[in-house]
This record gives structure tokens, C-alpha cells and sequence, in this order.
């Protein structure tokens, strides 16, 4: 059954192809972001397939709306024509953003996590280097102790390019480094290849990079606590001493003049407790998680 739908989409596959790859739009940044996502399709392929498919289901799309209108609504298929036409219209554009967006975002989210452990790589890497120079057993071992499926990704594509694809170490290096999600990265691999083919010193390249990478991660982590203390006092002012401050002071205008508040103190006590405050923590919450993101210390 696999293999039958994977013949059938390799069928629309070329079929998609012959209809649209002279007339396809370049988007360069989608573009990168196949060759670095480990997307197989090539770009003309996937974009011939993305609008094939987007049409077909913008038709049938067009065709489910007459009927619900006219099932559900009791609206003449005639006069469901332009509703309809809208839902198809809305649906093509949903279906478009889907398929660009798709491999970019998949593209940032690996990039992020690889971004994340590259002090620990490289610093590891530095280490193993120090005692052979064997770049593929190197990627062997980074390779078996990672747990990021993105990083170990990037290890296999080395590996298979020089142990199955027949390439230098060299080539290898500057192949992976085309298709290596982060940028951060592929920088490296690119330079790291320039080391192994002149001086030949890898260990000394790669404690370099470790040391600069430490560096930003603690630069980027001074940071983060310190906006860190900062919401830390906000949150002590507006969520604990804020309702108070703001409970005694209405308190106090209440008994001065009894009968001129909206509400009384009772139903304000319970909105601070049942609505106001956690609303505020829910807030709070929210900007904490903003502001730490993908962290990783």
C-alpha cells in the first residue's frame, strides 16, 4: 500500500511538472529553504506539485460549498456561485501559504534548535579532535551522543556523503554545509574545510569557535537575566502590591464617600481575586515565555 501511494504521488509529481515548470515564480527563499530542510523534491518539483494540488483542492472546494449552501442554507446553486467563488479564492491562498510556509518555518525551527547546542558541539568536537584528526570518526561519535534530531541530521548527510557518495572530505564538508539548516553552522563546516585541507589543525579551529560560541551564550544569558529581574519586579508591583494598594485606596474612597463607587468592595475584592489577578499572571506568563523562547543553557 506504501509503495502504491508512492508511486501515485511520484505520477501527480510528473504530471504537475509538465503543466507548470516553465511558468514557475521564484521564491528564493523557499528555494533555500528545500535544499536545507533535507526536502527531497527539487524546487521546480515542489512548487509545480504545490500549485497541482492547490487547484484541485480549491475545485473541490468550490463544488462542497454549492452543495452545503445549498443543503444547509436552501440557497440556490446559482446564487451560491459567489459565496462559493470566495470560499475557493480563500482556500488557494490558505493552501499557497501552507505550502511556502511550510519547509521555512521547518527551516527556523531546526536552525533554532542547532543554534541552541553549538557551544556544546563544538566544545565536544574540539575535544575529540585533540586526539585524532579523523573528521569522519569525529561525526561518528557527535553523531551517536546527540539527541537533536536536526544536528544528527546534518552528521548522516556528512557520513553518507563520504562514505557512500564517494566525496573528499572536503567536498563533504562544503555539501553539508549547502544544506545544513543553520546558517551558524554552515559557516563553520565551510571554514572547518579550509582548516582540514591547509593547516590541518582542526582541534585549535574548533576550541576557537567553542570559546566565541560560550562567550555569546553567556553574553545572551547576562541579557536574559537581567530582563528577567526586571519582569521579576513588575510582577512583585503590579500583581502583588498593585491589587492591594489598589484595594485599600478604593477602601478608603469608599468610606469617605459612602455610595459614589460603582461597585462595592465585596465584588471588587472577587474580581481581583477570580479575574484581575490571575489575568495578569496569565500575562506575565506569557512574556516570561517570550522572552526565554528556545533558550538553552
Amino acid at each position: 500500500m506504501k509503495k502504491l501511494n508512492l508511486n501515485i504521488k511520484s505520477q501527480l509529481q510528473s504530471f504537475s511538472y509538465g503543466l507548470f515548470h516553465d511558468k514557475l515564480p521564484e521564491y528564493k527563499s523557499l528555494r533555500e529553504a528545500l535544499l536545507k530542510t533535507g526536502i527531497t523534491e527539487s524546487y521546480e518539483m515542489y512548487v509545480s506539485f504545490m500549485f497541482f494540488l492547490s487547484l484541485i483542492i480549491s475545485i473541490i472546494a468550490f463544488f462542497v460549498s454549492i452543495f452545503l449552501h445549498s443543503i444547509f442554507l436552501n440557497i440556490n446553486p446559482i446564487m451560491a456561485i459567489l459565496p462559493s467563488s470566495i470560499a475557493t479564492i480563500l482556500t488557494l491562498l490558505s493552501s499557497f501559504l501552507y505550502w511556502i510556509s511550510y519547509p521555512i518555518i521547518i527551516r527556523k525551527s531546526r536552525e533554532g534548535e542547532i543554534n541552541s547546542r553549538l557551544h556544546f558541539v563544538t566544545g565536544y568536537a574540539s575535544i575529540l579532535a585533540s586526539y585524532t584528526n579523523d573528521l569522519v570518526e569525529i561525526f561518528k561519535e557527535l553523531r551517536d551522543m546527540e539527541r537533536s534530531k536536526a544536528l544528527r541530521s546534518v552528521y548522516n548527510t556528512f557520513l553518507k556523503y563520504v562514505l557512500f557518495g564517494g566525496k573528499s572530505i572536503k567536498e563533504a564538508l562544503e555539501e553539508t554545509a549547502k544544506r545544513c539548516p543553520s546558517d551558524k553552522l554552515a559557516s563553520i563546516l565551510t571554514n572547518l574545510s579550509a582548516v582540514y585541507v591547509t593547516t590541518g589543525n582542526i582541534a585549535e579551529y574548533l576550541s576557537r569557535e567553542a570559546r566565541e560560541l560560550i562567550n555569546l551564550k553567556m553574553t545572551r544569558l547576562q541579557k536574559l537575566l537581567s530582563q528577567l529581574s526586571v519582569n521579576a519586579e513588575l510582577y512583585v508591583g503590579l500583581i502583588i502590591n498593585g491589587p492591594l494598594i489598589f484595594l485599600i485606596l478604593f477602601t478608603t474612597l469608599g468610606s469617605l464617600m459612602p455610595g459614589a463607587l460603582p461597585i462595592s468592595t465585596e465584588l471588587l475584592i472577587i474580581l481581583l481575586i477570580f479575574l484581575i489577578t490571575p489575568s495578569l499572571s496569565v500575562f506575565f506568563l506569557a512574556i516570561l515565555i517570550s522572552i526565554i523562547g528556545r533558550e538553552e543553557i
